[in-house]
């Protein structure tokens, strides 16, 4: 069982991996409406979300503000509180732009 979860998490990082280099490439944005739901729903501030997650709470508050885009290593903790799927990650931190 065990290690279903550590492939499962490997697959996560290389797919999350992938995509912050698209995203680099060809620019996205993060879907903060559907981040603050998730936060709502599952902790109820981003304090509580920032203490379970180990990021600063000054930093998440930017990140969720739009001011800054998340990183890495906050994706994955992220994509670990809330319990995400594989494909979940992607539909919130990697949306890309609609051309007109």
């Amino acid at each position: 069982m065990r290690r279903k979860k550590i492939v499962k998490r490997e697959r996560q990082v290389r797919c999350i991996t992938l995509e912050m280099e698209l995203q680099r490439q060809m620019g996205s944005y993060t879907d903060l409406v559907l981040l603050n739901a998730l936060v709502d729903e599952h902790f109820g501030s981003i304090r509580a979300l920032a203490k379970a997650a180990g990021i600063s709470e000054r930093t998440l508050n930017r990140r969720m503000a739009g001011k800054s885009q998340f990183k890495f290593d906050e994706i994955l903790r992220l994509a670990y509180v809330f319990s995400m799927t594989d494909e979940e990650p992607h539909e919130i931190f990697f949306v890309r732009y609609l051309a007109a």
